[in-house]
């Protein structure tokens, strides 16, 4: 059935290399060095009589040959690891990719819910404001990502909605204040998608006139900004969805309610391939129910 195909090996070196777009970064993943992935590479194509990368100064590119077989063979050594793990069950751990304030606020608090129903398991979480390319960071079995998408050729599992709103420590501020005189507190956001989350907005949804925008005072990370309201230090502009702990155990309350500001939401990624397998489709399951 497979008689003809060339060796496994050379087909991993070229998925590799075309699906990192270097032979320097593909040479780093094999444990080889960068001549023995050209000098693979050269030998497939010389067995296939194709060429399947034009080569140019300092970077590779995928030819049209190459760049039709290369995602069949990211998928298929994809699924052949999805299925060694299922049968020898030797990866337990789930690696996930969001931001600091979502894992420290939401996601770290429920992970015993997780655990109490799939022992065994355990989650590695690696934190950034800035987006991971799954199909290059293959370690990462799936991304919590902040916004709207599309997110083409990836499973996509949309999560909770959020909005913003004003937030204070309880006595601090009156819960239908004005705001007047108070010192704000805002993220100094990194995500395109809410520019247009901030006090002068706040207050122009409440009909309110803000009187001195140097009263606001920025953090580079929205649980900065909750932490500090927490301390006293000032009214908080944050997120529903990552206050929502804090309000329940009253270190925080909101401020005009009624007041809020549109966010987006929070979706699951991961690859095709990846979803069926079973550590990731349990988390998946699980962040479903918790946080939809």
């Amino acid at each position: 059935m497979f008689k003809g195909l060339p060796s496994p090996g050379a087909l991993r070196t070229f998925e590799s290399a075309a699906r990192l777009g270097s032979f320097k970064r593909a040479a780093a993943e094999l444990s080889v060095t960068p001549t023995a992935v050209s000098h693979q590479i050269r030998a497939l194509e010389n067995t296939l009589g194709v060429q399947l990368f034009v080569r140019r100064a300092r970077q590779i590119k995928l030819t049209e040959i190459g760049s039709a077989l290369a995602p069949a063979f990211t998928r298929g050594f994809q699924e052949m690891k999805t299925a060694l793990d299922e049968v020898l069950a030797t990866d337990p751990v789930i690696t996930v990719s969001t931001t600091a304030a979502f894992a420290l606020l939401r996601l770290v608090p429920e992970l015993p819910s997780f655990y109490a129903q799939a022992p065994g398991m355990r989650v590695q979480i690696e934190t950034s404001t800035h987006p991971i390319d799954l199909r290059h960071d293959r370690h990462v079995d799936v991304a919590l990502r902040y916004g709207s998408g599309p997110y083409p050729g990836l499973f996509a599992l949309p999560l909770v909605e959020e909005e913003f709103g004003a937030y204070a420590a309880p006595g601090r501020v009156d819960k239908d204040s004005h705001l007047s005189g108070a010192t704000l507190l805002e993220t100094d956001w990194q995500q395109p998608v809410l520019k247009d989350v901030n006090w002068p907005g706040w207050f122009a949804r409440a009909q309110l006139k803000i009187d001195d925008v140097a009263r606001i005072i920025r953090f580079d990370e929205e649980h900065f900004v909750l932490q500090a309201a927490i301390a006293g230090q000032g009214v908080a502009l944050a997120s529903s969805v990552l206050s929502s702990g804090m309000v329940a155990r009253e270190l925080l309350v909101p401020v005009r309610p009624n007041v809020q500001l549109k966010g987006s939401a929070y979706t699951a990624l991961c690859l095709e391939e990846n979803s069926r397998s079973r550590k990731v489709s349990a988390f998946l399951a699980w962040l479903d129910a918790r946080f939809s």
